[in-house]
């Protein structure tokens, strides 16, 4: 898994955006979460949202730059 991650940074980072118009990052996290089998939704131009069961206790992770 750990090589996994590594290879999904290393591509993240050929893709060249400016900041707060990453469009093509944001379809490859979205793409790479689904093929996983992970349901992801899209939001707004760029954004991507993942809820994860964590039983009793809930997180959020939030960029909203």
């Amino acid at each position: 898994m750990l090589e996994e991650l590594k290879r999904l940074r290393r591509q993240l980072h050929t893709i060249p955006e400016e900041s707060l118009k990453e469009v093509k990052t944001s379809a490859f996290i979205y793409d790479t979460l689904k093929s996983y089998g992970i349901e992801a939704q899209k939001v707004l131009n760029t954004g991507v949202i993942v809820f994860f069961d964590a039983g009793s206790e809930s997180t959020a992770l939030v960029d909203d730059r």
